[in-house]
């Protein structure tokens, strides 16, 4: 894999966290959820890569975005397995063990 995608690929679970830490303790475990994966999905199609979910928050009917079978951005191919926010309940209690995770393989 090269260099540069892995660490742009660090640069989107770092904006998913980010934008989760803002519900941080609030409770609303929901919003947390939606803040990263909004901010995942926004930043993929800035990246040269062309990936397919094939782990990710869930069936298209059930989620707006991040679903099993879609296809982000362009170039090269990749399956993508993904969480933008593993332990929502976590993060808007303001306990620890939230993370965003992204796994990417030819």
């Amino acid at each position: 894999m090269d260099k540069n995608l892995a660490l742009e690929v660090v640069r989107i679970t770092e904006a998913a966290a980010l934008a989760a830490a803002q519900w941080l303790g609030k409770g609303d475990e929901s919003a947390a959820d939606f803040a990263a994966a909004e901010a995942m999905h926004k930043l993929f199609p800035q990246i040269e890569f062309r990936g397919e979910i094939v782990i990710g928050e869930g069936e298209q009917e059930a989620v707006d975005m991040l679903y099993y079978g879609e296809v982000l951005g362009t170039g090269p191919d990749f399956e993508v397995a993904l969480d933008a926010l593993e332990g929502p309940i976590a993060c808007a209690s303001g306990t620890p063990n939230a993370i965003s995770v992204i796994a990417i393989a030819e």
